[in-house]
C-alpha cells in the first residue's frame, strides 16, 4: 500500500522507507476519531517502545526507526 492509495477505511497507512526515500518508516493516522479515543494509550506505548518516545509523533504521522517496531505497533493497535 502506498500513501497515495488513500486509507480505504483503515486506521493507518504504512509508508516504507523505499516508497519515499527516507530512512524511517511512517505510519499515517487515517482515522482521527479513533486516534482521539486512544491517544493516551498510544503515547504510553510510544514512551515504552520507541527510542525518543512521543518525539516520534508529529501531526498525523508517527515515525519508526525499524519495520519491527511498526509491526509491534500494528499488532498492538491495528
Amino acid at each position: 500500500m502506498s500513501l497515495l492509495d488513500g486509507a480505504n477505511g483503515r486506521r493507518f497507512i504504512v509508508v516504507t522507507p523505499e516508497e519515499v526515500g527516507w530512512k524511517d518508516y511512517m505510519v499515517v493516522i487515517a482515522d482521527f476519531a479513533w486516534w482521539i479515543q486512544n491517544e493516551k494509550g498510544i503515547y504510553r506505548w510510544m514512551e515504552e517502545h520507541l527510542p525518543k518516545g512521543r518525539m516520534h509523533h508529529e501531526g498525523m504521522v508517527m515515525n519508526f526507526p525499524t519495520g519491527e517496531l511498526v509491526t509491534q505497533f500494528l499488532l498492538q493497535w491495528g
